[in-house]
Parts: structure tokens; sequence; C-alpha cells
């Protein structure tokens, strides 16, 4: 980051939370144990299990906890770093399933006005283990700084591939009524601590909202959850942001006084739900498998502007 002509310097290892810490030490073990990463993080990883033991135990155990200036001194020179991004290329053949109802998919997402469908089956098995595998390896979940505990990677910290791209691009070409002439804008994927929650009410600035999942079900331990609750009243055209985003009671008023019906999407391994971006959507309640693996992991790609939806 640039400010007034000079370098700020990263900040991000002053504070962090048992959570963010938690999935750091998952991860790097998992690294480690697959020789993906040089033995000398074995040293790294003894140092973050260290910090970890000095945090205080909070009643949610993901805020951000100023660290002591050891601690800070530990992890500087490999916290939110990239210590490892896996190659992810593209695929010679169709990464989004060729044998998808095309149509019949593009009718059910304006049969439910204003637009919700939901795919199964959504990737080549090709293309599933790719994306599973650069979340698992890629050390670029820096986004850390969320109450309930999930850690984000976003385009501009290094989740993008050309296997992620040829994925946006063959989704729009594959339903044209639905995306038209919107473009991806927007690339991001979150990981969830799984004792803890999804992420809360919110809508996204965009015109079409791509989310997906690539945990393995078995992971989840309630087949009837853990996906994905979508309300069907567009959000007003002239609520701001911060109301769109971030103002929980605002929301839940709209959709009481406008009547609005939850659609609720189970979780399942390789399911992709597409919906107009104006929807108020929040994370299913969760119930996962403890473990690096049995994480929920969710891509999601929104396109368009939302100005432009429908």
């Amino acid at each position: 980051m640039v400010s007034g002509g000079k370098k700020t310097p990263d900040q991000s290892h002053l504070k962090t939370s048992r959570s963010k810490l938690q999935h750091d030490i998952e991860q790097l073990t998992f690294l480690l144990g697959n020789g993906k990463v040089d033995r000398k993080f074995a040293q790294v990883l003894s140092d973050y299990r260290a910090v970890l033991g000095d945090l205080p135990v909070t009643e949610d155990e993901g805020t951000l906890v100023a660290l002591s200036a050891e601690n800070q001194k530990r992890l500087a020179p490999y916290f939110n770093r990239l210590i490892h991004w896996p190659q992810s290329p593209s695929l010679t053949g169709p990464a989004v399933n060729p044998n998808l109802d095309r149509a019949g998919i593009e009718a059910a997402y304006f049969r439910n006005a204003p637009g919700i469908a939901y795919v199964d089956d959504f990737l080549s098995p090709e293309a599933l283990r790719g994306v599973r595998q650069f979340c698992l390896e890629s050390t670029i979940w820096y986004r850390h700084h969320y109450k309930m505990g999930y850690v984000g990677a976003f385009m501009e910290d290094g989740f993008v591939s050309p296997l992620l791209l040829q994925i946006a691009d063959e989704l729009r070409n594959s339903f044209p009524k639905i995306f038209g002439a919107a473009t991806l804008r927007k690339l991001w994927a979150f990981k969830y601590d799984s004792r803890l929650s999804g992420i809360p009410i919110h809508a996204d600035f965009a015109a079409v909202n791509v989310n997906f999942w690539v945990t393995p079900d078995a992971a989840n331990r309630d087949p009837q959850s853990g996906g994905l609750i979508v309300w069907d009243k567009e959000a007003p055209l002239d609520w701001d942001f911060a109301t769109y985003n971030a103002n929980e009671k605002a929301m839940r008023r709209f959709l009481t006084e406008s009547g609005a019906k939850a659609h609720s999407i189970p979780y399942r391994e390789n399911r992709m739900v597409m919906f107009n971006s104006d929807l108020i959507h929040e994370t299913g309640e969760l119930n996962f498998e403890e473990g690096y693996e049995n994480r929920r992991v969710n891509v999601t790609m929104l396109y368009g502007k939302r100005e432009n939806a429908g």
C-alpha cells in the first residue's frame, strides 16, 4: 500500500486471532506432511504454536488480539506471507461440466424471480480437484479480521489462477441469458472454522453472484444445512454499501416488511449457486467435522455492475 508517495509498512503481524493462527497451523502442518514446503518451516510451525499458546482465550475466537513485541517478532517473517502458491494451470478440456442442462438451468433462474438457481456437478472432476488443491495449498488466506473466525483470500491477494479464470469465462459463456455482457469483477474464497459460524446476512455489489463449494460432502455432518440462504426480494437501489453489506437490523426489517421468502440451499460438494446479486443472503448453519481438510470452502465470483443488473 502506498500513501503520500511512501510505502506503508505491513502491520498484519501486530494483531491476530486464535482462529487465524489455528488455520495457519493446520495449513502448515498439511503442507509439511505432504512435502509441499521445505522442512525449515517446522520451526515456523513451532513458533506459531507458541504464539497461539500465549494468546488469551476469548469468548469469540475470531477476536483480534494485540501481540506482544516478542510475538510480533516471531510472526513477522512468515505471517501473512506467500510461503507456497501452487501451479493451477487451465485445462485442455472443459472446466465447467459440459453435460449441464444449460437451457433448463437458465429457465429455473428466471422462474425463481428475481433470479436464483443452483447446479450440482458444476465442475469437471479435474477442475474440482485443481480448485480444491489450490485452496488447500495456497498460503494466501490473509484476511482475518472477521469476528466469526473465517479467513478470506481475494484476487488481489493472489486468489487467481489460469484455472479459476477458465471457470469464470466458461461459466458466463454457458449461461448467456443470465450473464449477458457482464464480466468477472471480483473473485474470492472463504475458509471456515468448523467450530464457529459463517458469513452473516449481507448482499454484494454486482449484477450476478456465483458461489460454489469444494469441500467433500463427508466433512458436512448435516446434509440439510451448511450451504446458503438467499431471500427473494431485491434490496432497495438507494441503499449505500454500508447498509447493503453490514446493517443487519435494516436488512432484517426490509425482509420482514417486504414479505421475502428464504431459499435454503443445502451444502453439497461441487454445487454452484447463482443469483441476482441484489438478493440478501447468509451462510447456512455450519456443522462440519474438525480438521484442516474438512473446513468448508466456498469460492465466490461477482459479475457485472449492480446498476446494470437485469
